[in-house]
């Protein structure tokens, strides 16, 4: 219908059925040359999607064992490549070995300073290495992310599938920064327990997403949930409050003494493990921040 009516339309504006021929061929053509576009894009599946990346056909295939050159890297930068060799020996079995020299290797990591942001990256495979360029720690960190998002789905997991006999990378070029540099998570611990294994897969989830604020909403409304050893009067007092005699919603009218809650005991006895996985582990990318909303001291 739509072929017959453009049809109808350019004769009668040109008068010519060979010209409205080579319109339609010409649109047809703009049209596959689009969709070849977007499914070539297509091919590289990132969440977050990198603000430029450009995909070409082919992949690189990761050998058995190859080196990276930390020639001329900070510590911290070495130490986020070391975390990259780690998951992905632990998860593919590739050994990867770190030189420091002016060998040419298959990964290469370089200093650039002229990438602004010190969470972006440039990121180029070609059928011949890896090229990962930022300025600061964040910006190789997000970068080594990427990598491993465009891998198996084990690597990014931290384990081995034995189904998976083949590592490969498609061919791209991403120049990729952050949005919004708040990029947050709130977990709500106040009204439902999370203990800290799950607090730390929280942790890992958002690294892997490229998230770096995390919200621990640890107190609601007028009571302060959390036993705080330094500040006892927080808890022995403000868990409780004169509201708490409601019969609203089916309730007894007793008065709710929050602080004999043990799973937030447990909780805030646990945050000390909790925050030294977050600085041994997210020390660069992510932020934790504990709720200071409108809890009042007694």
């Amino acid at each position: 219908m739509w072929n017959k009516n453009f049809r109808r339309l350019a004769d009668s504006f040109i008068g010519g059925k060979g010209f409205a021929k080579s319109i339609r061929i010409c649109l047809l053509g703009l049209a596959v040359c689009g969709v070849s576009e977007l499914c070539a894009d297509q091919k590289v599946n990132l969440t977050p999607l990198p603000k430029n990346i450009q995909v070409r056909e082919g992949v690189l295939s990761l050998p058995s064992g190859f080196e990276v050159n930390i020639y001329q890297l900070g510590d911290s930068v070495v130490d986020e490549i070391g975390h990259f060799i780690e998951a992905l020996e632990a998860s593919s079995g590739i050994s990867v070995s770190k030189i420091s020299g002016s060998k040419n290797t298959l990964l290469k990591v370089r200093l650039n300073h002229e990438i602004l942001n010190p969470e972006g990256y440039i990121l180029r495979i070609t059928d011949s290495g890896i090229l990962v360029e930022a300025s600061c720690t964040d910006g190789f960190f997000y970068a080594f992310q990427t990598i491993k998002k465009m891998l198996p789905a084990n690597v990014m997991a931290g384990v081995k599938d034995r189904n998976v006999t083949s590592y490969t990378l498609p061919l791209v070029q991403i120049t990729d920064e952050p949005r919004f540099g708040y990029r947050g998570f709130m977990l709500d611990v106040a009204r439902h327990f999370f203990d800290v294994d799950e607090v730390k897969r929280v942790m890992d989830m958002m690294a892997c997403y490229k998230m770096n604020k995390l919200h621990l909403h640890l107190s609601d409304n007028q009571g302060f949930r959390v036993e705080i050893t330094k500040y006892p009067r927080l808890n022995t007092i403000c868990s409780i409050r004169d509201d708490s005699y409601s019969t609203d919603f089916g309730g007894s009218g007793k008065r709710l003494r929050f602080w004999k809650c043990l799973d937030v005991f447990r909780f805030s006895m646990d945050m000390e493990r909790l925050m030294m996985y977050l600085f041994i582990v997210h020390e660069k990318e992510l932020f934790c921040s504990v709720a200071e909303c409108w809890d009042k001291i007694a």
